[in-house]
């Protein structure tokens, strides 16, 4: 199928706007679009064809290991598929600007290439890649991800090809309404996927998530409380902590926070995100007005796949410096990334006593009833009768510190619930997601709204002024509503943090110091200069050597030396009657358009051209050509020296009467066109 006329130029536009790229997109399109005015071409054989194809594939791997060496994360990998177009334009400029109007199609595959080598009698075969590199531009706009305009440009690019190929029997009438119906339902399914994408999320939360062991998200957190066997944490370094001189760093990280207990696990209800504000200019995300006073902090962390959740100090207003293309946060607090680099270093800047958490709710006070009596029991035991909520808070705080002790065995058995209940009645000793989720349950029996909040907690001193935050660092608490603010409320004994370190190996030291480089190496490479830079300037220089040893592949074929006898330039073939002069005449017909079709052979093709050539040729000298080169090329005793002199000297003079048949033609055509001008 034909590309229609200024429709690739078109989508160009369209690529260079989704993109951010205008400029680039509006080239191309004035490059592709401009050779319908010009009208002169360029003469390539099936050689120029391919060497152009591998140049364009040089030119995907240099943008491909440039982009990685760079940054290797999934929004690398979304910004390269936006720029697949660039590296492979030079193949579509090849065909506008071409005399055949289209590429070789063992120009585009291999396997092609090699038959057409072991086959050189196999008929070409032209194809237009005009429409392919169209959706392939159209692929490549849909990754930058901008919903309503892409669909609307997708529309009318899809309606602008369709039209033209639509079958002419059918009538407009009945075309056209079908068509809008065709949009109007693409639209409306692209909704209700987006839709039906979030009910599936949360169907899948409340009703399949008790079954799943899942990583934390800001929906549900899965407990621990009623298994058996002792915890297992890592030791691996997940984030690195840098306040300012003489400012003490955060206590707590908070991920998330959630409202609902159910079964020994939390979840969020009404938990839905929403983008937060961003100033480019300043490379700021901001969720609030900050307070008059406020602290800042440097926060270091690897994202896997550029995703995930950010553990953020309480009352956190801006964040600085995130190279992310989206940060949404809900009002739990809870703040989620995408397309963030796989070393996301930040700028945090947060106030004491200002949270921007959603006011409690009815569920921040509810009690299931299964585990109701358990807790009023306990609750009604404690001093609380009278007191300030304030108060409250620090006698529940101080039951757990001076009454429970810490472990990491887990005493399993009877259900989550019943994994409370011996928590709280016999052992008197759990993680902190028992003390963490019983002083939440304890607070809304005394009347204070209570959320169960998880993250990391601050503990570890680093080198040059880091304070390292560990895998096994991973805590949970409490959060308590008093005096119109959220506040962070840790009953788990501060002996934990030791516990939790009996376990590291020997070598920790080791894998630090690794972790420590490997940090560092990432870090100057995100930043551009240092170690990081040099190690993309390494890859960037071993491109070099690839490139040359590609360059030499291309023109190893065409090896040219000197006759011994004659000293003129001879072709050195690879194959037996690869230096045919039967060739060069093939090239010279293909340039013109004469080509040959499927399943025709040689004899066949001279015949059909002496009717299809305006003014026609000598079929009998190029029959008689076609003889000599078959037996050059097949017979295994090939060609003695006589019949491989005539060999080259019909096909020059075959040649030469065609070049002056085309311009005596070409006269005629002149001098036709003239008088038809000077006809009144």
């Amino acid at each position: 199928m034909k590309t229609p006329r200024l429709f690739l130029g078109a989508t160009l536009l369209f690529w260079g706007w989704q993109t951010n790229m205008p400029i680039i997109g509006a080239v191309m399109a004035f490059i592709i679009e401009a050779s319908i005015f010009l009208p002169w071409r360029w003469t390539f054989t099936a050689k120029d064809l391919n060497k152009a194809a591998d140049i364009c594939a040089i030119l995907f791997m240099a943008l491909l290991v440039y982009r990685f060496s760079q940054d290797a994360s999934s929004q690398t990998l979304l910004d390269l598929l936006q720029q697949i177009p660039i590296p492979f334009f030079p193949l579509l400029a090849c065909q506008y600007y071409g005399e055949a109007g289209g590429i070789d199609s063992s120009a585009l595959f291999y396997a092609a290439r090699q038959k057409r080598k072991k086959e050189p009698e196999t008929p070409r075969k032209v194809v237009d890649i005009g429409l392919p590199f169209a959706l392939a531009c159209v692929l490549s706009a849909s990754a930058a991800n901008a919903r309503t305009t892409f669909y609307m440009g997708f529309l009318v690019l899809s309606v602008w090809a369709l039209w033209k190929t639509r079958p002419k029997r059918y009538r407009r009438s009945l075309w056209i309404p079908l068509i809008l119906l065709a949009a109007g339902a693409g639209y409306a399914a692209q909704n209700g996927l987006h839709t039906l994408q979030g009910y599936v999320e949360q169907a899948f939360l409340d009703w399949y998530g008790d079954s799943l062991e899942t990583k934390e998200d800001a929906y549900r957190t899965f407990t621990h409380l009623g298994d058996m066997g002792r915890l297992k944490l890592s030791h691996r370094i997940v984030m690195r902590i840098l306040s300012k001189p003489g400012e003490r760093v955060p206590a707590l990280l908070r991920s998330a926070a959630y409202n609902s207990y159910f079964s020994g696990n939390w979840t969020a209800r009404d938990a839905d995100f929403y983008p937060a504000p961003r100033d480019n200019a300043k490379d700021l995300w901001f969720f609030g007005d900050g307070p008059d006073s406020s602290r800042e902090t440097v926060i270091s962390m690897f994202m896997k796949d550029g995703e995930g959740l950010l553990s953020l100090p309480a009352g956190t207003y801006e964040i600085q410096g995130l190279k992310s293309r989206t940060l949404e946060r809900n009002h739990y607090g809870a703040v989620v990334v995408d397309f963030a680099p796989r070393l996301a270093v930040f700028n945090v800047r947060y106030g004491d006593g200002r949270d921007l958490l959603k006011p409690p709710g009815p569920e921040d006070m509810r009690i299931p009833v299964e585990i109701a009596s358990l807790i009023s029991s306990q609750v009604d035991s404690l001093p609380l009768e009278g007191e300030t909520d304030l108060e409250k808070v620090r006698i529940i705080q101080e039951y757990f510190l001076d009454n429970f002790k810490y472990t990491l065995d887990l005493d399993g058995g009877g259900g989550r619930n019943a994994a409370l209940a011996r928590f709280l009645l016999n052992s008197k000793k759990g993680h902190c997601e028992f003390f963490a989720a019983a002083t939440a349950l304890f607070l809304r029996k005394a009347g204070i709204p209570a959320r169960y909040a998880t993250g990391f907690a601050v503990i570890e001193p680093g080198p040059d002024g880091q304070w390292l935050v560990r895998a096994r660092h991973a805590h949970a608490w409490a959060l308590a509503y008093v005096d119109g603010e959220w506040r962070d409320v840790d009953s788990t004994p501060s002996v934990w943090a030791e516990e939790e370190k009996r376990g590291e190996s020997v070598f920790q030291g080791v894998f630090d110091a690794f972790s420590n480089l490997w940090w560092r190496m990432s870090l100057k490479r995100m930043q551009g200069h240092g170690t990081g830079r040099s190690l993309t300037d390494y890859l960037l220089w071993g491109l070099i050597p690839l490139a040359a040893f590609l360059v030499w592949r291309l023109f190893r074929k065409e090896r040219v030396g000197k006759d011994k006898k004659s000293g003129e330039e001879r072709f050195m073939p690879d194959f037996q009657g690869g230096d045919s002069e039967f060739y060069p005449i093939e090239e010279v017909l293909n340039a013109q358009g004469y080509f040959r079709r499927q399943g025709e052979n040689l004899n066949q093709w001279a015949l059909r051209l002496g009717k299809d050539v305006p003014g026609g040729i000598k079929v009998d000298a190029l029959r008689e050509i076609i003889h000599l080169h078959y037996r050059y090329r097949f017979d295994p005793a090939g060609l003695d020296e006589n019949d491989r002199r005539r060999l080259a000297a019909l096909a020059k003079e075959w040649l030469e009467s065609y070049t002056r048949g085309m311009d005596v033609r070409k006269e005629k055509d002149h001098d036709q066109n003239f008088g038809n001008d000077l006809q009144p």
